[in-house]
């Protein structure tokens, strides 16, 4: 399952630092990145987070951030959009990757 976390700039870090402290949330694969890198935005007053791994461990995972009031709300649109944006980022990375070995 893959799901994504819109976060305050000075909360990036405190929420990926809490998911990593936790032996089984650990086990996600946690990707961070500014909302300008991933071109949604021009500033980077926002962070989104990319959790992908087991349905239940991103679940929790999500609840956890709410709790510690981390998370902010992000529409359904914004969401796909996001999710794509770092799909799009990951396929580029992957056509470099293979053009070294080309």
């Amino acid at each position: 399952m893959r799901e994504v976390i819109k976060l305050a700039k000075d909360n990036a870090k405190k929420a990926e630092e809490l998911l990593k402290r936790d032996p089984e949330l650990s086990k996600l694969s946690i990707t961070l990145r500014s909302a300008s890198s991933l071109g949604v935005s021009e500033v980077d007053e926002f962070f989104y987070m990319l959790l992908d791994g087991d349905e239940t461990l991103v679940k929790r995972a999500c609840e956890i951030l709410r709790e510690n009031e981390l998370s902010l709300e992000i529409s359904e649109d914004e969401r796909e959009n996001v999710i794509k944006k770092f799909e799009e980022s990951e396929s580029q990375a992957m056509q470099g990757f293979g053009a070294i070995f080309s």
